[in-house]
C-alpha cells in the first residue's frame, strides 16, 4: 500500500508544477507589474524551477517502472513547459486562453461603478484583483471621446498599459489614450471585449 501511494508523488508534484507554470504564465503582466524590477530575477528563478523539477519528476517517474505515472509525469512535464513556451511565442493565445478562462471575472470587474476614480481607475474587491495588474478597472477615451472600459494585463513604470477592453459598440477608428500610450484594438474577444495593445 505504501508503495503505492510514493508512486504517485511525482505525478502530483507534476501536477503542482503544471498549474503554477499556467497561472504564471497567463499571469505574466500581473507579475512583472507587481514585482517590478524583481521581476526579471525571480521569473527566470521560477521557471529554472519548473524545468528543474519537471525534468527530476519525469526521471524519477521513469525508474518506477509503472505506466500509468510515467504517462501523467510525461504530460504535466509537457504542458509545464510546452505551454509557457507557446504563450511566448504566440502572445495572442495567452490573450485569449486567459480571457476564455476569466470571462465571468472580466465581466464582473467592468459591471462595477466607476463613477469615482483615480487616475488608474477603480478599485477593485480583493476577490477580482487577481484579474487586473493593478487592482483597479478605468474608462479610457478616445481623442473623440469613445470611451472603453480597460481592465489593465501589465502597467508600466510610471505610465503605460496594455490589457483588456469592453466597448459599447465598434472599435473606433482613433486610438484609445491609456496611462500615457496610444492603444487600439488588436484582438477581438467577443461580446464587445478586445485586447488593446500599442498602435501599429
Amino acid at each position: 500500500m505504501r508503495e503505492s501511494k510514493r508512486v504517485w508523488v511525482w505525478p502530483g508534484v507534476g501536477v503542482g508544477v503544471m498549474v503554477a507554470a499556467v497561472v504564471v504564465s497567463l499571469h505574466s503582466g500581473w507579475v512583472v507589474t507587481a514585482l517590478w524590477i524583481l521581476a526579471l530575477p525571480l521569473l527566470a528563478a521560477f521557471w529554472l524551477a519548473v524545468v528543474v523539477v519537471a525534468v527530476t519528476a519525469v526521471w524519477r517517474t521513469a525508474r518506477g517502472g509503472r505506466r500509468w505515472p510515467q504517462v501523467v509525469t510525461g504530460l504535466t512535464a509537457v504542458v509545464s513547459i510546452g505551454v509557457p513556451v507557446m504563450f511566448y511565442l504566440w502572445p495572442q493565445a495567452r490573450v485569449c486562453t486567459r480571457f476564455q478562462l476569466e470571462r465571468p471575472a472580466f465581466d464582473a470587474a467592468v459591471a462595477r461603478d466607476l463613477s469615482v476614480r483615480d487616475y488608474y481607475g477603480t478599485d477593485l474587491p480583493t476577490h477580482l484583483c487577481w484579474v487586473s495588474a493593478n487592482c483597479k478597472v478605468a474608462v479610457v477615451l478616445t481623442v473623440d471621446d469613445h470611451t472603453a472600459r480597460f481592465v489593465p494585463d501589465h502597467v508600466g513604470i510610471p505610465d503605460g498599459a496594455i490589457g483588456y477592453a469592453h466597448l459599447d459598440g465598434e472599435p473606433p477608428a482613433e486610438p484609445f489614450e491609456v496611462f500615457g500610450d496610444q492603444l487600439c484594438p488588436s484582438i477581438e474577444l467577443g461580446d464587445g471585449w478586445w485586447w488593446l495593445d500599442q498602435c501599429g
